[in-house]
């Protein structure tokens, strides 16, 4: 499962931060470096830089943005691990918080 990074720029709630013009360009890399995986679903947190992470991939597939709860800045650990094991979620892309 490869793992990829993006950061936002700025101050202020991560709900809240936009990607920085590298985190952009890293963005619009998805639709390249995952060319190759059978992704079906693509699930971000509801925050602003995870949802632009994954929007130039979801245009790219035509895929839906779905949310998940698990997926928030105050999930635990637990909730995480829970949906990255969900077998329903096998072909997804995922985009959560690096704290």
């Amino acid at each position: 499962m490869p793992t990829l990074a993006t950061r936002p720029t700025g101050t202020g709630p991560d709900r809240l931060r936009v990607l920085s013009l590298a985190g952009r360009a890293q963005a619009d890399g998805l639709v390249v470096r995952l060319a190759d995986y059978p992704i079906q679903r693509i699930v971000p947190s509801h925050t602003l830089p995870c949802q632009q992470t994954m929007q130039p991939f979801a245009r790219d597939r035509r895929l839906p943005i779905e949310w998940s709860a698990a997926l928030r800045v105050q999930s635990l650990p637990t909730e995480v691990l829970g949906l990255v094991h969900d077998p329903m979620l096998r072909d997804a892309a995922l985009c959560t918080h690096g704290r």
